[in-house]
């Protein structure tokens, strides 16, 4: 199971460009939300094997279920799980959160996007 600093994944944060689209994927949007799940302290694993059901909206705070609990997600952070989500248009439903045309996205594959902005901020 691969844990990142989540200090580190926070400073990388700020150099996310949400506008960024590849491929037709608003890949922007998907980086900054992965991200914010590793700030968040999720590994590599869960957040490859999140769901859009297990993120869920209480008021203006935004959760996400992970096995038997509930871990809140500061506002900042939940913003960008939401701005995803709704991106995709996948609230609420079975779908993982983070797929693209070649299926969902892998724990290497999160390992991979998180590097990319690590390199960049270091």
């Amino acid at each position: 199971m691969n844990h990142f600093d989540p200090a580190a994944a926070a400073k990388c944060l700020p150099h996310v460009n949400p506008g960024c689209v590849r491929g037709g994927l608003a890949v922007g949007l998907r980086d900054g939300a992965v991200l914010a799940l590793v700030v968040a302290e999720l590994s590599s694993r869960e957040i490859a094997g999140l769901r859009a059901h297990q993120v869920r909206q209480v008021g203006r705070r935004v959760f996400v279920k992970l096995d038997h609990r509930l871990l809140p997600l500061p506002d900042p952070l939940g913003s960008r799980l939401l701005a995803w989500l709704v991106e995709q248009n996948i609230w609420g439903s079975e779908e993982p959160v983070f797929a693209g045309q070649r299926g969902a996205l892998t724990p290497e594959g999160v390992i991979k996007i998180v590097r990319r902005y690590l390199r960049g901020v270091q």
